[in-house]
């Protein structure tokens, strides 16, 4: 699970700064195309709301990824693991699966 936890941030993470970078280039072909600066504060006001829905779409799938995650601990048996969005709930279940890879590394 972690491996595919670390493999999905990573990509996520990619493509958040991709879409950075495209923007990046927008804006800077728009000066070089010396586009008025109406049109750039325009684009720059489209930009930041691209990035927020964009944001707003990568924190759906890594919620996405902490319930699947939750359904696979709770079909393998471990207590104390099922679905849930409480926050609270799923910071003891980090605590719980901290100490059981501790157990398993026998590193307590």
């Amino acid at each position: 699970l972690t491996e595919v936890q670390q493999a999905t941030e990573k990509h996520l993470f990619q493509q958040r700064l991709q879409l950075i970078n495209n923007q990046r280039k927008e804006k800077q072909n728009m000066i070089i195309q010396n586009l008025p600066k109406s049109n750039i504060v325009a684009a720059e006001a489209r930009f930041k709301e691209e990035l927020r829905q964009h944001d707003m779409k990568l924190v759906t799938q890594l919620d996405q990824k902490v319930s699947d995650q939750q359904v696979t601990l709770e079909r393998a048996g471990l207590p104390g693991f099922y679905v849930t969005n409480n926050p609270t709930e799923i910071q003891v279940q980090m605590y719980l699966l901290e100490f059981i890879l501790k157990i398993g590394n026998n590193q307590i």
